[in-house]
This record gives structure tokens, C-alpha cells and sequence, in this order.
């Protein structure tokens, strides 16, 4: 499985200090989502391929069904070599046990570097995290060595800085590229003042943006920021490396930047949730980016419940407007989320009419 080509011999990918405690990490790893849509012998050459090309760190969920697998597989005898990050949206211990159990047998590693916490972005969800032991088991975890880091995702920023105020996490996984900065304002210096390491989700901001090699090297340039964008493809890790390796912002680039900036910035969703609540009960935020997440994600996330959720949403949005008025970034939701909602849930219903 290894590399011809002698690693001692190529530039490498830029490393960074991760937080106040974690080692030196490269500046550019390795995003699993992705892998679960193609073939398991594709996605271990992948996998294996963002390794042989420099990459070290490595970040993967117990909700990615198989992400886990696969990277563990395609690292199994470079493990002291990589950082390893996966991650539980448990909200309660037992479910929370059972999934770091899942996550360790299915990485066939008897440790992870760094866990997070998964979507921490409700008050309820910290809560949990906090108050109903699933914190503490953790931290037996982290004791035994199963653990080393700890700490969350997150994608709502007035929560992640909630949730770091407590002092009890010594990692974020956040979205950031240079469309989504709502992390700029606070987040960043928060994590840079507190040793707090820093990932950045999204740095493509899920597909939106025109070049991705643009987008990781903005991203990459960042200090104390580690991107780590999700890759499919050999090609598309060729492609993350160089522009990892290479991260000058030129006059190219800056073009590339203004034009994203000035064609979505009125009609990207950060989902942020400040249009939320909505008075009929729909998931505005969701349903806006629904196209990039199930690019990105897979199709085959959008199953019988999900396309009941676009089905409620396309017949009941009164285009009330409430939710355009609470958008901070002045999207034009009253007239994004009724199409939207009913173009989707026609494609959606195609595709499982036809499984």
C-alpha cells in the first residue's frame, strides 16, 4: 500500500501546533464524509493516497456509516504516524458507550487522537453533554488512553463560544471558508486565546465555491486554522495537496475570491439558524442547503423521512417572510424556500421510485 515515490523526497504539508496541549498536525487533512458514496476499495486508495501525499490528520464520525471503516483499514500500519478524529452525536450515555465502542472496532484502533462531540449546536445538546454523564464518560475514556483530545463540532457560533467558555473542550470543528466567517468575529480569537484547537469544516463551503484550489489555499494560510475539505477522488486530494503546499493568496486567487464573494453572498445558507424558529415548523436553514449537503453527503441520505420533510416544507410555507427578517446575511428566504423545497422533493422522489 505504500507509496513508490519516497515521502522523505517531496515538499511537505505545512504543520501548525493543534491548541494550548496537541501535538504539531498537518495544516490540511482529510475530510470522511465523501468516502461513503464510493466503492470500499476506491475509498481506501483515497484514503491512503491523502497519507502517501502528506496528509496526517485524518477526521471521521460514527454518523459517516462506513467513513470509519475504510480510513481505519487504509491507515492500519501507519497508525503512529496519523492523528485520528472521529466523533458521536449521543445525547445520552449508553448510546454515547455504544458508538465510541462501534467507532474503536471499526477503526480497528484501540485509541483515538481527538473526539468530538457532534453538532453541538443547541443549548439542550450542551446540556446533555454536560449535565447527563456523557462528559464524564469521556473523560474515563481519555484517562484509560482510549482518548487523547476531546472536544466538539459545532455549527452555530453564539453556541460553540458557549460551549468553550466552559473550558472543558480542547478542540472545535466549525464551518469556515472565506463565505462562511461567521467563526472571524469571536470564535477564532477565542480558540487562539484559550489553546483551543481549530478546525475548520466546509472549507469548500460543501461544493459552492468555483475553485477548491483557491479555497484551501485561503484557508490553509489562516493561522492556527487546520481545513479539512472532503475528498473523493485521488485527483481531488493531488489537487488539496498542491494547493496546500503553494498557499499564496495571488492576484488570481483574489479574483476567484471577490467573484464567490459578490455572486453568494445574498444567496448561500451558512446555517446559522437565526431564522429559526419558523411559526409552521419548517427546518428553513436545512432546507435551503438540502442541494449542497446531498451533493456532498450522498443522495442516498435522502430517504423516505427526508423527503416527507421537503414534501411539508414546499406545502406549507406561507412565505410569511419571518425567517427573511431574522436572516442576518439578508438572504431572500420568502422566495427560496417553497421552490426550493419542491424541486428537491421531486428529485428525491424519483430517485426512490427508482430504487
Amino acid at each position: 500500500m505504500s507509496d513508490s515515490t519516497s515521502s522523505q523526497s517531496r515538499p511537505s504539508v505545512p504543520l501548525t501546533a493543534f491548541g494550548k496541549d496537541g501535538p504539531q498536525v498537518t495544516k490540511l487533512g482529510f475530510g470522511g464524509i465523501p468516502i461513503q458514496q464510493i466503492p470500499e476499495e476506491e475509498a481506501i486508495e483515497v484514503v491512503r493516497a491523502a497519507y502517501d501525499l502528506g496528509m496526517r490528520l485524518f477526521d471521521t464520525a460514527r454518523g459517516y456509516t462506513n467513513s470509519e471503516f475504510r480510513v481505519g483499514k487504509a491507515l492500519a500500519d501507519v497508525r503512529d504516524e496519523v492523528f485520528i478524529i472521529t466523533k458521536s452525536g449521543a445525547r445520552d450515555v449508553d448510546t454515547l458507550k455504544a458508538h465510541f465502542e462501534t467507532s474503536l472496532q471499526q477503526l480497528s484502533m484501540d485509541h483515538v487522537d481527538l473526539f468530538l462531540f457532534h453538532n453541538v449546536s443547541r443549548a439542550d445538546h450542551l446540556r446533555a453533554v454536560l449535565g447527563d454523564g456523557l462528559l464524564p464518560y469521556m473523560r474515563e475514556q481519555q484517562a484509560r488512553g482510549r482518548v487523547k483530545m476531546i472536544g466538539i463540532s459545532s455549527h452555530q457560533a453564539e453556541m460553540a463560544v458557549t460551549c468553550l467558555r466552559t473550558g472543558e473542550f480542547a478542540a472545535l470543528e466549525f464551518p469556515y471558508s472565506y463565505l462562511e466567517d461567521q467563526a472571524e468575529p469571536e470564535l477564532l480569537p477565542l480558540c487562539r486565546e484559550q489553546g483551543i484547537g481549530f478546525l475548520a469544516m466546509k472549507p469548500l463551503a460543501g461544493g459552492a465555491l468555483k475553485s477548491a484550489c483557491t479555497a484551501i489555499k485561503w484557508c490553509i494560510a489562516q493561522p492556527d486554522v487546520v481545513a479539512i475539505p472532503g475528498l473523493m477522488t485521488v485527483g481531488e486530494v493531488r489537487e488539496a495537496v498542491a494547493a496546500a503546499l503553494d498557499h499564496t493568496i495571488n492576484a488570481d486567487d483574489e479574483a476567484v475570491i471577490a467573484q464567490d464573494r459578490a455572486d453568494l453572498n445574498h444567496a448561500f445558507c451558512r446555517r446559522c439558524g437565526y431564522c429559526l424558529p419558523c411559526p409552521q415548523g419548517i427546518p428553513v436553514n436545512t432546507i435551503v442547503s438540502a442541494e449542497l449537503f446531498l451533493n456532498r453527503a450522498g443522495w442516498h441520505r435522502a430517504d423516505r423521512k427526508y423527503l416527507e420533510m421537503l414534501e411539508q416544507a414546499a406545502e406549507n410555507c406561507l412565505e410569511c417572510g419571518e425567517c427573511e427578517a431574522r436572516c442576518p446575511y439578508d438572504l431572500p428566504l420568502t422566495s427560496m424556500v417553497r421552490p426550493t423545497a419542491g424541486r428537491l422533493a421531486a428529485r428525491v422522489r424519483e430517485l426512490l421510485n427508482q430504487a
